[in-house]
């Protein structure tokens, strides 16, 4: 069992990136400093930026070299920025701290490879009081030219008290700025996932009705009371329904159980061999009603006895999503054809063709990549677009992909892509 963490195409909120913004703010830190200090650009030849998630263990480095006017990340280093002794004297450090190179612990100087000599001015990325800093500013100054540590002020107007002041200000709107960006990512994505749970409930719940509803009302129409004598049973085969209705009541609550106790705020995915054959059962069972209702024709096509790997109870919900949205788009008499084939041994593909009507800006904004404003209407933020969204994630999350497209002949096209399971 795993969790279903939310799929992003990246951390991003608008069209705004942390790591746009590192890197804007790392170059615009670098021209201040030449515009203020009217310095050699040889005398500080980078600066530095650590950065962390306030959760995290590790972080990263993120410099911009003056010499080769060129931003590189150490993605791929792990910083221990919880342990490492350098970060915590400047974490503990108010304010901006000069350190000799001399006095960088070796450790440390494993992954900084800043500078050889001279010193690093250092300060952590402030915000309120009671938060804790999650990246630090370095510069690297071999030859002591931008400002000395000395307990005598400098004059407001001179160039040296101007670039500290300007760095401070910079540094701590840069600190909001990388906060709000990390918090509105995590609430965006604590938003979607309750999104997920809502829609995996809700459905979940329907099902629950709608089972034990149809088993209450054949219950009753057997009107039969069970006797713990069997020579006094009326019927046997009476009996044999009897007892065939409580058992697919009590699998459903069985099911249920897992939705109570380990679902409860966050979705869970079970991982097994799903047959490709009960699955379309199980879902065209759900959405009898529809088809009967709007006299739908159905066709179903597919290949042998295929197996799939993943969630059976997602993706069944999954299939009935796609199911019940091409029944609701379609008119009385209309036809949907499903087709289930392999694209190759390591993939299935499940085609859902209807001739229904559907709104173009949502295939558009659905097979886009970028992710819509939440502040601008979108056919992606209510149901039934809304509804299709999570189904893709779920999808992802299984290893699979979801896609939607309008063929020319005008049929709507729901295509799944699914992981074989070799047996």
């Amino acid at each position: 069992m795993k969790n279903l963490e939310p799929v992003g195409e990246q951390s991003v909120l608008g069209n705004l990136s942390l790591d746009h913004l590192e890197r804007n703010f790392l170059e615009f830190i670098a021209q201040a400093i030449v515009g203020i200090a009217e310095i050699n650009l040889q005398t500080v030849p980078l600066v530095g930026l650590i950065t962390w998630y306030p959760v995290s263990q590790t972080g990263r480095v993120m410099s911009y070299s003056y010499l080769e006017s060129h931003i590189t990340s150490t993605d791929k280093i792990s910083i221990p920025v919880r342990t490492d002794s350098w970060i915590k004297q400047i974490i503990s450090t108010n304010g901006w701290l000069h350190l000799s190179v001399s006095d960088v612990p070796a450790k440390t100087l494993r992954w900084l490879n800043i500078l050889h000599s001279g010193q690093v001015i250092a300060t952590a990325l402030r915000t309120a009081v009671e938060h804790q800093p999650t990246g630090i500013l370095l510069l690297a100054d071999p030859h002591k030219v931008l400002w000395q540590k000395t307990e005598v002020p400098q004059p407001q107007n001179s160039p040296t008290e101007t670039l500290k002041n300007l760095l401070t200000h910079l540094v701590s709107q840069f600190a909001w700025s990388r906060r709000y960006l990390i918090v509105k990512t995590t609430l965006e994505s604590q938003r979607e996932e309750l999104e997920w749970l809502n829609w995996y409930k809700q459905r979940r719940l329907e099902e629950l009705y709608r089972t034990v509803g149809s088993g209450f009302k054949q219950l009753s129409e057997l009107n039969y009371t069970p006797s713990e004598n069997p020579a006094q049973q009326k019927n046997v085969l009476t009996n044999l329904r009897y007892q065939q209705l409580l058992r697919q009541i009590g699998n459903v609550l069985s099911s249920t159980t897992s939705l109570l106790k380990q679902e409860k705020w966050r979705l869970q995915a079970n991982f097994d061999v799903v047959s490709v054959a009960n699955l379309l059962r199980r879902s065209l069972i759900r959405i009898d009603s529809q088809v009967k209702k709007r006299q739908l024709q159905l066709e179903v096509h597919r290949e042998g006895n295929l197996n799939i790997y993943g969630d059976s109870i997602k993706l069944e919900l999954v299939v009935y999503e796609l199911l019940i949205s091409a029944c609701r788009r379609s008119q009385t008499r209309g036809k949907i054809e499903i087709k289930c084939q392999t694209l190759d041994e390591e993939w299935l593909e499940i085609f859902i063709l209807d001739t229904g009507k559907i709104s173009s800006k949502l295939i558009t904004e659905f097979n886009s990549t970028s992710i819509p404003d939440v502040l601008e209407p979108s056919p992606l933020v209510s149901p039934p677009g809304k509804h299709l969204i999570i189904c893709r994630r779920v999808i992802q999350q299984m290893g699979g992909e979801l896609e939607l497209n309008l063929q020319e002949s005008g049929l709507v096209e729901s295509r799944l892509l699914l992981p074989l399971a070799h047996l």
